[in-house]
């Protein structure tokens, strides 16, 4: 009896291993990105893409900006705003609880799109899963830190910090004669 007592918890850990979904995430980033796209506007044309502008309610001053990234989702699905301040945002993919955003059209990409991607969001990121399925294109500008991750339910969680936003006014030290 001893001797097999082991075979009830393989079983256990192999049907983990198969029935378990992998959320394997692949990020390209830069020049790895642009290759992947190519041309961006030919590449969101040929899809049904969405997106939206991650806008500031006022100019980045130390980036001189106006939106602090542009992100592109590649089946028109819903995107999920569990955080969203100027230069602190968290966006969910395909998140069925998300709202359904603007489609890339001739007439989005001349109006908005073009400006933005050209004046204040120019690196681009990538993300596809494990079998090479496209997630999502974000494109960030200088001083953009990007993390994303597969959240429990397998959708792509992005997060983006723009440097400088974060705490900002909690270490400013006043100088002058009006300081404490």
């Amino acid at each position: 009896m001893r001797r097999y007592s082991w075979i009830p918890a393989s079983i256990f850990i192999l049907s983990l291993f198969f029935c378990h979904e992998a959320f394997a995430l692949m990020v390209l980033k830069g020049d790895e990105a642009s290759r992947y796209v190519g041309s961006l506007k030919d590449h969101l044309m040929s899809g049904k893409y969405t997106y939206e502008i991650l806008a500031r309610s006022h100019r980045d001053a130390m980036h001189g900006r106006f939106s602090d990234g542009t992100l592109f989702n590649p089946d028109g699905g819903k995107f999920l705003y569990p955080r969203r301040k100027n230069g602190d945002h968290i966006i969910v993919i395909d998140s069925p609880e998300g709202r359904e955003e603007s489609p890339v059209t001739e007439d989005a990409w001349r109006e908005k799109l073009q400006n933005v991607l050209e004046d204040d969001n120019t690196i681009p990121y990538v993300f596809l899963d494990d079998a090479r399925k496209e997630l999502a294109i974000l494109y960030v500008g200088v001083g953009t830190q990007v993390n994303a991750k597969m959240n429990g339910q397998g959708l792509l969680q992005v997060s983006l910090t723009v440097e400088g936003a974060k705490g900002t006014a909690s270490t400013y030290r006043r100088r002058g004669p009006f300081s404490d």
